[in-house]
C-alpha cells in the first residue's frame, strides 16, 4: 500500500515547481509549437485570422512569396504582436521565438494585381473604354470595383482629345447588370464591364452649360475636330508605373507602385520619360537617382522586355509595367 508520504511526494505542489518529466514534456511542447506549428496572421482592417504553415514562411524571401500567393499584396512591412516592426534580417529569429511565435503577425503591402488587363465600356459614350489591372484580392466587392473604375474615369477626364465628362454625372455612374452575388462568382470580369449613368440624373456630357467639364478642358489643346469625331473611338489604357530601390536599399528605401491612365497611342518612349521625370520630379526623390527603367508585358505567362520602344500602347495585348530601379545619394 502507498502511504500518504509516499503519494505526496508523487505529486507537484500547489505553486511549486513542475517535476522534471513535466518540465521536459512541456519544453518539448513548447519546442515543437516553435519549429511546426502554424503561424499566425491578420491583414490591415481585416478580422479574419490567417494560419499558415511555418515551412512556408521560414525565411523572408518565403515569406515575401507567400505573402503575396495567399494574401494578394507585395509584402512591404511585418508587424509582430505589439505592433513593432520586425525587421527582414530579424524575421528567421523572430517567427521561432517565444511569445512572438504564438502571436499574431500583421502584414502591409500594395496589392498584387492582375496579370490580365481588364475592360470597361460607357453605354453613354459610344466608342470609349478604359482598359486597367484590378487586385487580385477575394474579398474586393462590387462596390469597390464601382470607386476603381469611377476612380479611372476621372483620370480619363485630364486626358489629352478625351471626352468631357462633368462632375455629376462621374458622381451617378454605376455598373450595368452586375449584382453581390454575381460578382462573388467572378465570370463576369472575363467580358466587357458595362458602365451606366444612373436613370433620372440631370447630367450631360460637355458641350451643356456645365462649368466643372470647362475648366477640365482648358488645357486640352486644340485638335480641329468636334466633339462627335473624338468620341467615336477613345482608348484609355492604365500602365503600372513602379519605383523600387536597388537590391542594396531594398530594406530601407520605399517601392511605389500606381496605375496611371494613358491615351492607347502613348509610345513607349514617351511612357518611359514620363516615368523618369515624374520620379525626379518628386520631391521626396531628391536624395534618390534613378539608375534604369525596364518596360515589360506580360505574355505567354511571364514579363518579358519590349523591344522597340516605337510600339504604341495600344499594341499589347496583356498589361505594361514601367519599372524604374533606383539607388540612394551619400
Amino acid at each position: 500500500m502507498t502511504t500518504t508520504q509516499a503519494l505526496s511526494a508523487e505529486l507537484p505542489t500547489v505553486g511549486g515547481a513542475l517535476p522534471v518529466s513535466d518540465s521536459c514534456w512541456l519544453a518539448s511542447v513548447v519546442n515543437v509549437g516553435l519549429q511546426q506549428g502554424l503561424l499566425k496572421f491578420v491583414l490591415p482592417g481585416e478580422p479574419h485570422i490567417y494560419h499558415v504553415d511555418r515551412d512556408l514562411v521560414d525565411t523572408w524571401e518565403n515569406l515575401t512569396r507567400t505573402v503575396a500567393d495567399k494574401f494578394q499584396i507585395e509584402l512591404a512591412v511585418v508587424y509582430d504582436m505589439f505592433n513593432d516592426r520586425v525587421e527582414a534580417e530579424s524575421w528567421h529569429r523572430i517567427s521561432r521565438t517565444c511569445p512572438f511565435a504564438f502571436g499574431c503577425f500583421k502584414v502591409t503591402g500594395e496589392p498584387v494585381l492582375s496579370n490580365t488587363l481588364y475592360t470597361a465600356c460607357f453605354r453613354f459614350l459610344p466608342g470609349v473604354s478604359i482598359k486597367f489591372r484590378l487586385p487580385r484580392i477575394a474579398s474586393l466587392t462590387r462596390a469597390q470595383l464601382r470607386e476603381i473604375i469611377i476612380g479611372f474615369v476621372g483620370a480619363l477626364r485630364r486626358l489629352w482629345g478625351a471626352p468631357n465628362i462633368s462632375a455629376d454625372l462621374l458622381r451617378c455612374m454605376d455598373l450595368d447588370g452586375i449584382n453581390q452575388r454575381e460578382f462573388n462568382r467572378g465570370g463576369f470580369l472575363k467580358d466587357t464591364i458595362w458602365v451606366i449613368a444612373e436613370q433620372g440624373s440631370v447630367a450631360e456630357l460637355e458641350g451643356t452649360e456645365n462649368a466643372d467639364c470647362h475648366v477640365a478642358d482648358e488645357d486640352k489643346p486644340a485638335t480641329g475636330l468636334n466633339d462627335q469625331e473624338l468620341q467615336r473611338t477613345y482608348i484609355a489604357i492604365a500602365i503600372t508605373q513602379e519605383w523600387r530601390p536597388c537590391h542594396r536599399y531594398r530594406e530601407t528605401c520605399p517601392t511605389t507602385i500606381e496605375q496611371i491612365l494613358l491615351p492607347g497611342s502613348t509610345l513607349i518612349d514617351e511612357i518611359q520619360q514620363m516615368v523618369t521625370d515624374g520620379f525626379d520630379a518628386t520631391e521626396e526623390n531628391m536624395r534618390f537617382t534613378a539608375t534604369s527603367v525596364e518596360m515589360l508585358t506580360y505574355v505567354d505567362g511571364q514579363w518579358v522586355q519590349i523591344p522597340d520602344t516605337q510600339w504604341r500602347l495600344e499594341h499589347f495585348e496583356g498589361p505594361v509595367r514601367a519599372v524604374l530601379t533606383y539607388s540612394q545619394e551619400w
